[in-house]
């Protein structure tokens, strides 16, 4: 039974890629199969993201870059010289448009697409077929997304937040027992992180929020906030009392989420540990602040379990928020164009414009294979690219000896089309283990062609090919504009620090706190949220101590503005003495960052009474950090 779970997915994944690649020779012509082909990689590439946010300006969008990719395409077909400007910018225009430093780069199956159009190329007479092919895979990919990802945001968190509460459960029994939470603290940080993606995916006009997925985000930082907070209860007066009662409550938020209709939040328990564990005075601060997140998450979970259907499709973009989407937008190209896509877009643009030159000069037969090694092992970073050609040169070298035994001393020509099916059945298992796809996709590649050729010399012609292409991207890596892990560390910390000072002059710049202001604060949370991701991946842990303290610093300063808004939002008859206290704060610098908290605190509350200590001790690490990071 287990066996059959591991290779239904894969049967499936089969059947549909032969359906589609089967419908689209049908309708559109042996010629345009490739088509078929480059939508399925799409199809599979984008269904990591969700485009049904904005589904027919996305569909539209879709269309219009495959007719004018067609149109360009045939352009190029017509002339060898004329083609090399063509074939660069036009390559250069897809990896740059869809190559982003944040998130992962989308642009291969379009630069892939558009290889496929210049290798096999129609007459004039053929065009407006392979533009309707072109049409339909555009429309294709936008049904798809419709159909798997039309919920995804509600689908996901119906899974995401079970998983996170079990293990804040499993988080407070380990502290509870001075075991190593660190497992765990990784696996709630990952869950969060997935639905942070999710999303941030899910925005309308990348800026915009559903109402689901304000609530949704609104949870996830609530219960990132108390993950973080909980090893700060180790040390607390009745500890083994409190991280029981902590972990019960988990274990029945949990429950509640696995239910097909959350249950009231009132039912959960909410209440009577806030009755047991509550006193402004004598509780430790660090119950304090457990406390202000579950009142902050007990209504959103009522927020959660009674949705207003309603407000999910109302956008009213007033001037102000017009204008904050702009600037939200100017972030987004700056994530996506910048030194990271030019680098790579340029070296891909420069590889297959050439060598398609070449292979079109000396009518090299099977040239198409140089390109696609190209296209297939050119990345962003030069490590990546070097890495990735070695193990394809393996991957062929082995397939290409398995073709050989097939066919050259088996004598098998006759089971080609089934060796072929098998090949690519076996890909799309291994499909995340490289040397072990390169092997099974040279032997589908070859099998395809061996009824006509000798295998020997299609397996030698296709390592050949594999060896040039990659030398051409590995020095093209090294020599022409280099970028290193390194360089995109440098440039992720300063876009970092970019964001954060502009969001602060935002602050300066609000009249109050606004639906604007939350909207800011949301994007920058998902935004921040993804560089980190991105720090994290590409630095080893034991490489740059000071990595972890870079993301722990702002990624605090801008959790602790949250917690503020959401304070004040609960509290806004306290706006002026919380305003008081800032600058009490703001004149008091010496203390600020020499005393500890409780002493601050306890001085702020004689003169202030009503401001909770939750809030003040928010407002003391607001300011250390602005000291910290000079803002």
């Amino acid at each position: 039974m287990q066996m059959l779970k591991k290779i239904g997915k894969p049967m499936i994944l089969l059947f549909v890629i032969l359906l589609i690649v089967g419908v689209f020779g049908f309708l559109f012509g042996k010629n345009n199969v490739t088509i078929g082909i480059s939508t399925v990689l799409a199809v599979l590439m984008y269904l990591s993201r969700d485009l049904t946010a904005n589904p027919v300006k996305n569909t539209i969008k879709l269309i219009l870059f495959n007719v004018i990719m067609g149109l360009v395409a045939y352009v190029s077909s017509l002339n060898l010289f004329l083609a090399i400007p063509i074939n660069f910018i036009s390559l250069f225009t897809i990896a740059a448009a869809l190559s982003y430093t944040i998130s992962s780069p989308i642009s291969t199956p379009f630069s892939m697409q558009y290889i496929f159009l210049i290798v096999y190329p129609v007459s004039l007479e053929a065009l407006p077929l392979r533009l309707m092919a072109l049409v339909t895979g555009a429309v294709f990919i936008m049904v798809i997304q419709l159909r798997v990802n039309r919920n995804r945001v509600g689908e996901q968190s119906k899974k995401i937040f079970p998983e996170i509460c079990r293990n804040l459960a499993l988080k407070t029994a380990g502290i509870k027992n001075r075991e190593d939470v660190e497992p765990l603290d990784q696996a709630i940080r990952a869950a969060i992180n997935q639905l942070k993606r999710i999303l941030y995916d899910a925005r309308i006009d990348h800026y915009y929020f559903t109402r689901e997925g304000e609530i949704n985000l609104d949870l996830a930082i609530i219960i990132e906030q108390i993950n973080d907070l909980l090893t700060q209860l180790s040390d607390v007066r009745e500890r083994d009392d409190l991280l029981d009662d902590l972990g019960l409550l988990m274990d029945r938020i949990r429950e509640a989420f696995e239910e097909k209709n959350l249950a009231e939040p009132s039912k959960i328990g909410f209440d009577a540990f806030f009755e047991k564990y509550v006193d402004e005075s004598t509780a430790d601060l660090a119950i304090l602040k457990v406390v202000s997140q579950l009142e902050l998450l007990k209504d959103g979970l009522e927020a959660f379990s009674h949705p207003d259907a309603s407000a999910n499709d109302r956008f009213e973009k007033f001037q102000s928020r017009a204008s904050q989407s702009r600037t939200m937008n100017r972030y987004r190209v700056k994530l996506s164009i910048d030194a990271l896509s030019l680098s790579y877009a340029f070296r891909l643009a420069v590889a297959i414009a050439i060598c398609a030159f070449l292979v079109g000069w000396f009518h090299l037969e099977h040239g198409s294979w140089l390109l696609f090694t190209i296209s297939s092992v050119t990345y962003p970073f030069y490590e990546m690219s070097r890495q990735k050609t070695g193990l394809r040169i393996v991957g062929t070298m082995i397939g290409g000896a398995v073709v050989i035994l097939i066919f050259s001393i088996l004598h098998l020509q006759n089971a080609g089309m089934l060796v072929m099916i098998v090949s690519l059945f076996l890909t799309i298992i291994f499909m995340n283990q490289y040397v072990y796809s390169m092997i099974f996709a040279t032997i589908m590649a070859i099998s395809s062609l061996v009824l006509i050729q000798n295998a020997a010399s299609l397996s030698l012609d296709r390592i050949v090919y594999v060896i040039i292409g990659g030398i051409v991207v590995v020095v093209l890596s090294k020599f022409v504009l280099p970028y290193t892990e390194n360089d995109a560390k440098k440039d992720l910390l300063n876009m970092y620090d970019e964001i954060i000072v502009h969001f602060f002059k935002d602050i300066k710049s609000s009249a109050n706190y606004t639906a604007d202001f939350k909207l800011k604060i949301m994007n920058l949370m998902l935004t921040t949220t993804l560089i980190e991701d991105k720090l994290a991946a590409s630095v080893e842990p034991e490489s740059d101590d000071g990595m972890q303290a870079f993301i722990d610093t702002r990624h605090g300063l801008i959790i602790d503005i949250d917690q503020v808004y959401r304070w004040l939002l609960r509290n806004k008859d306290c706006l002026d003495e919380f305003k008081a206290v800032s600058l009490f704060l703001y004149e008091n610098e010496d203390a600020v960052l020499k005393e500890k908290d409780s002493v601050l605190i306890a001085d702020i509350k004689r003169d202030h009474s009503r401001i909770s200590r939750v809030v003040i001790g928010e407002g003391i690490a607001i300011f250390r950090a602005m000291h910290q990071l000079k803002l």
